[in-house]
């Protein structure tokens, strides 16, 4: 996979991740916009994303690829300015590790830790499957997220990205199975690297909505994505699947694929989050989450 930097021209997106050198050794800076706000604050993807920008832009010449990235999330950010701080932990072999801070002012907005890695001669195992899902042509795009007439959600960066969902129960339906996705890409064309994949992986909606009546309250604690192929400068569409196997405690996991049209797994996710659900009535609960039945 190489580590060359992409930059796409013509997209909002592009500007909003836009990382610039500040006055100091691995300090970049940038202005969190607006138009990619999940609701009181930035979209967990959208700050993903600046961060692997970060770590693309940490890449020594294409020898070693951005692999995986963890980002905690520590307080809500505003509109505006950043700082992002990068500070290289370990570097040596064929494996080099970047920790990031952002902040705004003196406070801490992200934390994350990235590892880059060269390619090597090693056991090459394929097993894993893309789900059955119609060709993203013969889809409808779903307007579930987008659309304030179809529900009072529609945040902002979900306006700036095409769903069609076929994979999984229909939201807040309360299904069988905490699983949901279907075909994703960005509405103007902008074409998917590895910023574009750390947005686009936590940009669908909680598996866990497919098994309950009710938006709840979300908010992610950590983020783990791991970058497995090259990624093609394309329009076409990813296909995202999600599911969530445990929830009690007040958190719940969530694991995440992307996968190209042609059929190669792009990038992996983890994540922990808070499950704040509001109250419901004996008639709509859902069976609990997690274990088989």
């Amino acid at each position: 996979m190489s580590a060359a930097v992409a930059t796409p021209v013509g997209s909002s997106f592009d500007s909003a991740i836009s990382l610039s050198p500040g006055k100091g050794d691995g300090l970049f800076v940038g202005e969190l916009d607006r138009d990619w706000w999940g609701g009181i604050g930035p979209h967990g993807g959208y700050l993903a994303a600046i961060l692997t920008r970060g770590l693309e832009l940490a890449a020594d010449g294409g020898r070693r690829a951005p692999r995986s990235l963890t980002v905690h999330f520590l307080n809500t950010a505003t509109p505006g300015p950043f700082e992002l701080r990068s500070a290289k932990e370990r570097s040596g072999g064929t494996l080099e590790t970047i920790g990031f801070r952002m902040l705004q002012g003196e406070k801490p907005i992200v934390a994350g830790l990235g590892a880059m890695a060269a390619a090597r001669s090693s056991v090459a195992l394929a097993d894993g499957r893309m789900p059955e899902a119609a060709p993203w042509r013969e889809v409808a795009v779903s307007r579930f997220l987008t659309d304030s007439g179809v529900t009072d959600l529609a945040p902002p960066f979900a306006v700036q990205l095409e769903y069609r969902h076929c994979l999984g129960p229909d939201p807040l339906s309360g299904g069988r199975e905490a699983v949901t996705g279907g075909w994703l890409r960005f509405r103007d064309g902008r074409p998917l690297d590895l910023p574009a994949a750390a947005m686009l992986m936590d940009a669908w909606w909680p598996a866990v909505w497919s098994r309950l009546r009710a938006v709840p309250r979300t908010p992610t604690i950590d983020l783990t994505l791991h970058f497995r192929e090259a990624l093609a400068l394309t329009s076409e569409p990813v296909l995202a699947v999600f599911r969530t196997r445990l929830a009690q405690d007040g958190l719940m996991d969530e694991e995440g694929e992307l996968w190209s049209v042609d059929g190669r797994l792009l990038v992996q996710s983890r994540q922990l989050s808070m499950l704040l659900a509001p109250p419901e009535s004996e008639a709509s609960r859902p069976e609990p989450c997690g274990g088989d039945r």
